[in-house]
């Protein structure tokens, strides 16, 4: 559930994502979020449907990366 995984303030952004990779789509997208000291972070998000053997949408694999520095460095 993706309720246990998450904050609550990020299920309304997460959502769409989840619901096009279940549907079988590959999703990429950032979110920023704050970290323990109240500093926003930028994270890069892909979600990347997993298909059994039939080719049914059985889940997805998530990775997240932060990339905040590499956009404060492109912003610079």
């Amino acid at each position: 559930r993706l309720e246990e995984l998450t904050e609550p303030i990020y299920l309304d952004i997460l959502q769409p994502h989840v619901a096009a990779a279940l549907a079988g789509g590959r999703r990429a997208f950032e979110i920023e979020v704050p970290d323990p000291n109240d500093e926003i972070r930028t994270l890069a998000h892909v979600l990347e449907p997993d298909f059994d053997e039939s080719g049914k949408v059985r889940g997805f694999f998530s990775l997240a990366r932060d990339v905040t520095d590499t956009k404060r460095a492109e912003e610079a």
